[in-house]
């Protein structure tokens, strides 16, 4: 062992100029700065800031570790300065990191991303949860269903909001979570008005599951048409294509051609995604927005569903959005393996990390909006987004996607086919926001008292009978 120390301290050693070792303090400042602004003013929204400020750490260390090495530190004092330093500068640290949020009441907030409201199943007792949970154990006398209606009543939502900590990640902080008012009628009172309550909420489950098995009917003919080929396959073996009139089976080719993407329908040529969609542009200010202008954000959209399930308005927005009409079909770009894809409702503004699709032709309508909503194409877009913490796709790699492009006559028929599928979504869409606000102006009333448990139950029985 002594041998190699001797041999190691034979070794030269690194010289760097005094001025190399402060550039590169004063390049790691910069970083850091640039990281900071990034997380606590852009919300991490520029991948490149977030991508150099990793070498941050790494420069202090090297420079600090440098100017620990240097001969006669020890007995210069410059261990001690330094871990006097730090303490200095940790403490005149601390006043900005508490006004951004690093402690609340004095402790570290738990994570808690208060935005659903559940009630476990005592088949799920004994379960861990994540740490953006809260688990809160009622009392014996009230009943869980109760709590969760209270918590997600506009008022308390409003109540959470108010005390969370929104700098980076909205938390709430388990205090004040406990001291959270919850009215507590007689027990008899409570059950019929979560009875009432649960009536909606299961209107509006019926109708999103509605959604659903359209959605899964209309991927299932669009697979069966244009990914798997069973019509064309059908008629090459001499058979009748099932569930569909002469008319359209004669649409099909009855053999397949090689191509680059490999045995595609004889007549479909091979193209890509730009070629038969789009993506629109326009962007606008907040003051050229209404109040009431509705507002769709990567939060309002449902994974994996071409519904809805909310949105908001333009009142509180402070920044340009992208316009979009009733019909296009919106594409989350940030974190596309969130699978965040719907057809829009209404014409709105939504969030510039969703992109604004449109089909070039209409008679491509259905087939685009099929394609888009992919699970193959959500893992390309995946594959081909760029940033470390905030990945993004661009409509420039999503549109060189590659597909086989069938004859206009084809697609016309098929958009034809799912486009009352697609009616419907929307139809139920509105109905399921009509029950929510419903539900929520019902519940604030009748937790006051200020409208009697027969009217609500009248009210609801007309609107889900």
């Amino acid at each position: 062992m002594n041998q190699i120390a001797a041999r190691i301290a034979s070794w030269p050693r690194p010289e760097i100029a005094n001025g190399t070792i402060e550039a590169l303090k004063w390049l790691a400042l910069v970083l850091m700065i640039g990281d900071h602004i990034n997380k606590y003013l852009l919300n991490d929204t520029v991948a490149w800031l977030y991508d150099a400020g990793r070498l941050t750490m790494p420069l202090f260390v090297f420079v600090l570790a440098y100017n620990l090495a240097r001969p006669g530190a020890l007995e210069s004092g410059a261990y001690r300065r330094t871990m006097i330093r730090l303490a200095v500068f940790g403490a005149l640290a601390s006043p900005a990191f508490l006004a951004l949020g690093g402690l609340v009441n004095g402790w570290w907030p738990l994570n808690i991303l208060f935005t659903l409201v559940a009630v476990a199943s005592k088949a799920l007792s004994g379960f861990n949860v994540a740490r953006a949970v809260a688990v809160i154990h009622p009392v014996q006398d009230i009943e869980p269903e109760w709590i969760a209606l209270c918590l997600r009543s506009p008022l308390s939502q409003h109540l959470l909001g108010s005390r969370a900590n929104t700098t980076v990640q909205t938390t709430i902080n388990l205090k004040d979570l406990r001291a959270l008012p919850i009215p507590l009628p007689s027990g008899p009172e409570r059950q019929r008005i979560a009875v009432v309550m649960g009536a909606l909420d299961d209107r509006i489950a019926l109708l999103r599951e509605t959604n659903g098995t359209l959605e899964a009917i209309a991927q299932a003919l669009f697979k069966s048409w244009f990914v798997d080929f069973d019509p064309v396959r059908a008629k090459a073996e001499g058979l009748e294509p099932g569930g569909m009139d002469a008319a359209t089976a004669a649409l099909f080719p009855d053999s397949f051609e090689e191509s680059g993407l490999g045995l595609v329908p004889r007549g479909w040529r091979v193209g890509v995604l730009g070629n038969v969609a789009e993506t629109a542009r326009k962007q606008i200010q907040p003051n050229s927005m209404t109040v009431d202008t509705l507002y769709v954000g990567l939060e309002h959209i449902p994974r994996q569903s071409l519904g809805l399930d909310s949105w908001g308005t333009a009142d509180r927005l402070e920044s340009a959005k992208s316009c979009f009409e009733k019909g296009d079909i919106l594409f989350g770009k940030l974190r596309p393996y969130f699978h965040k894809v719907v057809i829009a409702p209404f014409a709105g503004v939504c969030s510039t990390d969703i992109l604004v699709c449109k089909s070039k032709l209409m008679s491509y309508y259905g087939f685009v909006a099929m394609h888009l909503f992919s699970a193959e194409l959500v893992t390309y877009a995946d594959r081909l987004s760029n940033g470390a913490k905030m990945p993004r796709v661009n409509w420039k790699d999503l549109s060189d996607y590659a597909l086989t492009i069938p004859p206009v006559e084809l697609v016309a028929a098929f958009s034809d086919a799912v486009q009352p599928m697609f009616d419907q979504i929307t139809a139920n869409v509105h109905q399921a926001q009509t029950l929510t606000q419903l539900r929520d102006t019902l519940l604030p009333r009748l937790i006051s008292g200020q409208l009697r448990l027969p009217e609500a139950e009248v009210m609801v029985e007309e609107i889900c009978a």
